[in-house]
């Protein structure tokens, strides 16, 4: 049974419907969802946006760095949260993550997700024999579906401002450390400053692109055997 887990972290807290106020990163998720639904899948959704998960501080990397057999009953309760969050990764073949550009970078709550699941002995380990150390990610044989919406155009590959853009390839960085190797990238370009034509066009194409990308899912899993 294919399992896909939604990331959520637009501060908006519905889907946009009209004169853009509401998510479109959530109605993205909302429709690649719709168009993966079956038999025998299984999706789990996660709102970081209205849940934010902990920040990493001293505890967290004390409780983290400690071997497991080895940990207090605080440092065990310190990554409750984080152990969960990391078990929501592990048990998904496909991780969709919603990614509103701000301020040139990813919402805080979903660098609270990311830094929770960077987790030694769970999504990464590393070859201290090797100087400089070498890490290698646990993460393999999944794929990572990037949702992104950005306020003006020209943040995609080839844009006026491409450069300025450090969300999605953030994202997809951190992913790639964890051992991630297949991604799928999806934009609504403009949303906040382009005309009524210009956002319809670009939502029009991410539609249609939404639909692509379902379809190479289920081909995905039909090919590894786990559209039930």
């Amino acid at each position: 049974m294919p399992q896909v887990l939604l990331i959520h972290s637009s501060a908006q807290t519905g889907e946009v419907r009209k004169e853009n106020q509401g998510s479109y990163t959530r109605k993205m998720a909302r429709l690649l969802k719709d168009r993966l639904k079956g038999r025998g899948v299984r999706f789990v959704e996660r709102d970081v946006a209205s849940k934010p998960p902990g920040l990493i501080d001293s505890s967290f990397i004390s409780a983290s760095m400690t071997k497991e057999s080895e940990r207090t009953p605080a440092q065990v309760e310190r990554l409750r949260e984080s152990d969960e969050l990391v078990a929501e990764v592990l048990l998904s073949d496909v991780i969709v993550v919603g990614c509103p550009l701000y301020n040139f970078g990813v919402p805080a709550p979903l660098k609270a997700w990311i830094d929770n699941i960077v987790r030694l002995g769970k999504t990464f380990t590393m070859d201290d024999q090797r100087k400089p150390r070498v890490i290698y990610g646990l993460l393999h044989n999944k794929l990572v579906v990037i949702l992104e919406s950005t306020g003006s155009s020209g943040y995609q590959p080839g844009g006026s401002k491409e450069a300025l853009n450090h969300a999605d390839k953030a994202v997809r960085a951190i992913f790639e450390q964890l051992g991630v190797r297949n991604f799928e990238c999806l934009a609504v370009e403009g949303v906040c400053e382009d005309s009524p034509e210009e956002i319809e066009r670009s939502w029009n194409n991410c539609e249609e692109r939404i639909g692509e990308v379902a379809e190479r899912i289920k081909i995905r899993w039909r090919d590894k055997h786990l559209d039930g």
